[in-house]
């Protein structure tokens, strides 16, 4: 988890318009939009949040202006459990700081640093052969995959990026970032374990990106353009499976949004991007009309581009085999959606998306004359795959009451109209909660329950050595829902939270076979003032 102080926001970002984000996001984006705090006294924010198997997580910030002119930010995240089952533990720490320096009016030069470390165990599931599936939930019977096999990483990131306005107006807004980041995987299977597996594997990664990216939004008139250029060098430092090699990379971006009346919004996108040697691109359109007070139609449409990662294209080792493999992946997505506005009610949606996927990128587990899969994938290219999606979604209050959810129907088909169940066909989560002010407006609180749902599926697990994904050949996984309560309560500055998770204590797998967490309860605070 990234540290919660840095953002102000979470954009996920998932229809046509995804692939702005870059070549890599045509499936969908998470954009963290990071806050320009300004305190001029010193604050100070602490998160603190446990649960059970040792979890533990705190974070803590301050900020203060300085000067008028200059603001300073620094914190810190530790994250920390010892898992459930053998070979799950993980720590990751995170230390950051930033400088902000107001030279003039308008405009803003930031220089930031953030380092990250984590040790994450690999234990790659539940091992089924052996353990069976009336064990598998059983932390001292259940025999995992991998007991000693763990990846380090290490991670330094440095930016400066200048932010103001060239015509004196906040709305035409300008930036430009100059960057860099490092990062160190450090993979081991050693025989340090109560149960070594005979296997010893020892793997640095060393890669790097480094660059620089100018974005300009202008409103002119009814129109507002925002678009982007960036230039890039994506090394690979040093890798045992990859080798070395540095490639630059280029891209430009533009996004028009033209509003005909205040109701109705229609909007051009197109992407171009250019990367080891190939030249692909990506356009889309989308449309939102406001019909009244009430009803909202959108509609969108996108051609784009994904070609393979370093390691889907590069990747050698015993754990591999690779075919045919394409440079580049085709998405083409239509969506069309409706949504209610029912004033203090709230809002209610439902949302279709088509997506065709040409040449994808496919990952496959060979099979022995025995029967036995083998623990390796096998990298191909596959013709053609197809999903359709709908998505309801809600957001509804009733005097002291609120509901939220969303619920959602996926079918994936591949070139010959065969369904795949790599994934759950139907998902649902949402809650129920008493939200209201008591106690003389002293007290916000919101308590109730929450849950989800899915129907059975087939899945895919992570090999820990090169976190390709190995489909799931065994056995179909069952459906499956989970409760939790959920209390939280917003007290001055401080907010504390009580979740009873797993509250009927649901046995499911969340892969194949990684079984879920069973009850447990979880308490956290999270405290902001001013020194």
């Amino acid at each position: 988890m990234s540290a919660v102080s840095i953002a102000d926001r979470v954009e996920i970002v998932s229809g046509s318009r995804s692939f702005l984000y870059g070549s890599g996001a045509v499936g969908g984006a998470v954009n963290i939009v990071t806050h320009r705090a300004s305190h001029t006294v010193p604050a100070t924010a602490i998160r603190y949040e446990e649960s059970g198997y040792s979890y533990a997580c705190s974070d803590g910030s301050f900020n203060q202006d300085i000067s008028r002119r200059v603001n300073v930010a620094a914190g810190f995240q530790y994250q920390g459990t010892e898992g459930r089952f053998d070979n799950t533990g993980h720590e990751q720490w995170n230390m950051r700081g930033a400088v902000r320096y107001n030279p003039a009016q308008n405009w803003d030069i930031t220089a930031s640093y953030l380092y990250v470390q984590t040790q994450t165990g690999l234990n790659e599931g539940i091992d089924i052969s052996t353990t069976g599936t009336a064990l598998a939930f059983l932390p001292q019977q259940a025999t995992v995959r991998n007991p000693d096999a763990y990846e380090k990483l290490t991670r330094h990131d440095v930016a400066l990026k200048l932010a103001g306005s060239l015509f004196g107006d906040s709305t035409n807004l300008t930036t430009a970032s100059l960057y860099t980041s490092q990062i160190l995987r450090e993979y081991r299977d050693e025989e340090n374990r109560t149960s070594p597996n005979g296997i010893f594997i020892q793997q640095d990664h060393r890669v790097a990106r480094s660059g620089l990216q100018v974005k300009q939004r202008s409103v002119v008139g009814s129109q507002t353009v925002t678009g982007g250029l960036q230039a890039e060098i994506h090394n690979i430092i040093a890798s045992p499976t990859m080798g070395g090699r540095e490639d630059p990379a280029f891209s430009g971006w533009l996004l028009d949004e033209i509003a005909f009346t205040p109701g109705v919004i229609f909007s051009l996108f197109g992407r171009l991007d250019h990367i080891r040697g190939t030249t692909h691109n990506g356009i889309g359109t989308d449309l939102h009309v406001q019909l009244g007070d009430v009803v909202s139609l959108i509609g969108g449409f996108s051609v784009a581009a994904r070609p393979s990662s370093y390691a889907e294209a590069f990747w050698e080792d015993s754990t591999v085999l690779r075919g045919m493999l394409p440079e580049i992946e085709r998405h083409t997505q239509w969506e069309a959606g409706v949504q209610l506005d029912l004033g203090a009610l709230g809002t209610v949606g439902a949302t279709y998306a088509y997506r065709r996927i040409e040449n994808p990128v496919l990952f496959d587990v060979p099979v022995i004359s025995s029967g036995e899969p083998h623990l390796m994938t096998v990298l191909r290219q596959g013709d053609e795959l197809t999903i359709h999606s709908l998505e309801l979604a809600l957001n509804m209050r009733i005097g002291f009451i609120m509901v939220e959810g969303i619920a959602a129907y996926e079918q994936q088909t591949d070139a010959a109209n065969n369904r795949i169940h790599e994934l759950p066909e139907m998902y649902a989560r949402g809650g129920i909660y008493y939200h209201d002010r008591i106690l003389g407006n002293a007290l916000e609180l919101q308590a109730g329950v929450r849950g989800q749902a899915q129907t059975s599926y087939y899945g895919s697990t992570l090999l820990g050595q090169t976190l390709f994904p190995l489909p799931n050949l065994r056995v179909k996984l069952g459906a499956a829902s989970t409760l939790d309560l959920v209390l939280i309560a917003h007290i001055g500055d401080a907010y504390i939270h009580f979740l009873w998770e797993n509250l009927t204590n649901s046995e499911y797998f969340t892969t194949p076979f990684t079984p879920a967490m069973d009850r447990s309860i979880r308490f956290g605070v999270s405290w902001e003032f001013l020194n």
